[in-house]
């Protein structure tokens, strides 16, 4: 998808909480950014949408005191289409500002809940968790296993519940987004343990009913991290997550599937060092996420990172001012999850006869949140050598909103349908194909055979469609055959007949081919109680003026009898001697 970038960009610095996933912003909707400090001062800051901001505005209403303000995170809370801020402070309270209008325009802050799990207040995680249509939030704490699920009310009041043992001990960022793309939104927790005991990222992956399944890996070498965000870093339609700390930025590859592999480090002491907490959103409408970083210690400010769509960054500007106190905490507008394109294909079956045109297209498949930028169609065949030998099973693929096809051989095929959209992220859909032999008409000489004749010979005459040429069947290829599989080969001696019976010929125009099947082989697939027998007989005959093969196949009829006792005995009688024959 096209992440969608709106008249006027605004920039929340809070802590890391990358507001979530499955939540998507309106055309009309504000984006913007907020830093908080140590002290509880906010801090707004403009996007121009090319990667640029204005410098760092204090946000009106007051501060909120305490000394250990470090989470935050914005959402549209009372659904009236635009951005809330909510924060933590260390003295029990969760504040939230309500935006009034355009730019920097907030209401003073409302107490909405109070926290009672580890320490402090360490990041907000931003995600309609219970989907209900009204987003509520995580609120992760210092010094505690469990973690608060505050769900809303769609007028900016929430019910607080507690998550146990869903993060880290000494948590210290968390960000929401749907890990496993079972379309629920989950959160993961990062940790700044001081030891390799507690440096564990804790992955939490939503039920939809604000129920969660909680998993742990070890960070990379153990390393401890401030600040975490998930969005798709790399471009593969998958969401990644960076972890941070002062001089490091560790990016970890989603599988989707909700683990996670390692990738690389982007490490600059002198650009990156006293950089912590994180966030991300595409700021330069370029369709790569960004990041953000919230700096401490010296010349605290907002340092901007561009993405490359491969997991890259490079540092593009640190915008300095505000307050002298630690950007602990910064929040960027919500991560526009890509939602995958959905493919159809029309029509979902067909039946053809071999060497008819099968015609599909990909009438109804859509993207919701950008747009289909490729379609890719693979054809599962048997196909042939140019000698008409079966060859092993191939696959033919093409390009485009429609295709065609033609198939040489009976049988049930897939058709797969990959569509792929702006944001590298694919579809898969299938569509079967019965395709029918040509039907030929089959007679067998003798038509009667004495199951203890020792004749040499079985003769079939092969009778072909109107517009089919005999001369172009390959001799190799027909035979009688049991479910497909050949069982006895035709002798390599044939004979052709005009139209006219009676006339034979090896030209071409022949609408007839006489072929030769050896007696005893047969007799001993034919074992068993005398009576009627139907033997299916196929082969592949070469279309005119082309030099592919398509398959054929019929059946006809055989009576086998017991030779008579007397006649056994009797070899002069004219009955053995039929049954010889």
């Amino acid at each position: 998808m096209k992440v969608k970038i709106f008249a006027v960009l605004s920039f929340l610095i809070c802590f890391l909480a990358a507001i979530p996933p499955i939540v998507s912003a309106s055309d009309n909707t504000e984006v913007y950014v907020i830093t908080l400090d140590s002290a509880g001062n906010s801090y707004y800051m403009e996007s121009f949408g090319n990667g640029t901001f204005t410098p760092q505005e204090y946000i009106g209403g007051g501060s909120v005191s305490g000394g250990y303000n470090y989470g935050n995170g914005i959402g549209d809370f009372d659904n009236d289409g635009d951005f809330d801020y909510i924060m933590g402070s260390d003295w029990g309270s969760i504040w939230l500002y309500e935006k009034l209008g355009p730019g920097n325009q907030f209401a003073l802050p409302v107490e909405v809940g109070s926290w009672a799990e580890g320490n402090y207040p360490m990041d907000i995680a931003v995600a309609d968790f219970n989907e209900d249509g009204k987003l509520d939030f995580i609120l992760i704490q210092y010094a505690s296993l469990n973690c608060e699920l505050y769900t809303g009310d769609g007028e900016l009041g929430f019910t607080r519940s507690v998550i146990p043992d869903a993060t880290p001990k000494y948590s210290a960022g968390v960000d929401a987004a749907d890990f496993n793309n079972d379309g629920h939104a989950d959160f993961i927790a990062a940790t700044y343990g001081n030891s390799e005991s507690y440096n564990y990222f804790y992955v939490n992956l939503g039920h939809g009913n604000g129920t969660f399944e909680t998993i742990k890996f070890a960070s990379y070498r153990y390393t401890m991290y401030w600040g975490i965000a998930a969005g798709d870093f790399d471009g593969d339609g998958i969401v990644d997550f960076a972890a941070t700390d002062g001089g490091i930025i560790d990016i970890y590859l989603g599988a989707g599937d909700g683990s996670f592999d390692y990738g690389h480090r982007i490490y600059d002491a002198g650009v990156y060092k006293y950089y912590a907490s994180v966030d991300n959103y595409d700021f330069n409408g370029d369709g790569n996420q960004d990041i953000v970083i919230g700096r401490y210690g010296t010349g605290r400010g907002v340092g901007v990172f561009l993405g490359d769509g491969e997991g890259m960054f490079t540092h593009s500007e640190t915008y300095f001012g505000g307050s002298y106190y630690d950007r602990y905490a910064i929040s960027a507008p919500p991560y526009m999850q890509n939602e995958k394109p959905v493919a159809i294909v029309a029509p979902a079956y067909q039946e053809i006869t071999v060497g008819e045109v099968v015609f599909v297209n990909a009438e109804g498949s859509d993207d919701a949140d950008g747009e289909i930028v490729s379609y890719t169609w693979t054809f599962e065949e048997e196909g042939f050598s140019e000698a008409g030998t079966f060859s092993a099973e191939a696959t033919s693929v093409s390009e485009g909103f429609s295709a065609e096809h033609v198939y040489y051989q009976a049988g049930l095929y897939t058709i797969t349908l990959t569509v792929t959209d702006d944001m590298g992220a694919t579809s898969s859909v299938t569509a079967q194909v019965n395709v029918t032999a040509l039907g030929a008409q089959i007679k067998f000489n003798p038509r009667t055979l004495n199951l203890k004749s020792r004749g040499k010979w079985v003769r079939a005459t092969i009778k072909l469609p109107s517009g089919f040429d005999a001369s172009r069947i390959d001799l190799g290829s027909v035979c009688i055959s049991e479910k497909q599989t050949c069982l006895i080969y035709a002798d390599s001696d044939s004979n052709f007949t005009k139209k006219k019976a009676g006339k034979r010929f090896t030209k071409k125009n022949a609408r007839k081919l006489k072929v030769k099947f050896d007696r005893q082989a047969l007799l001993e697939k034919l074992a068993g109680p005398a009576g009627k027998k139907t033997l299916h007989v196929q082969g592949l005959v070469s279309p005119k003026s082309k030099r592919s093969f398509v398959s054929f196949e019929g059946s006809g009829t055989i009576r086998t009898i017991e030779p008579h006792k007397k006649d056994r005995k009797n070899k002069k009688s004219k009955n053995f001697k039929k049954f010889k024959d």
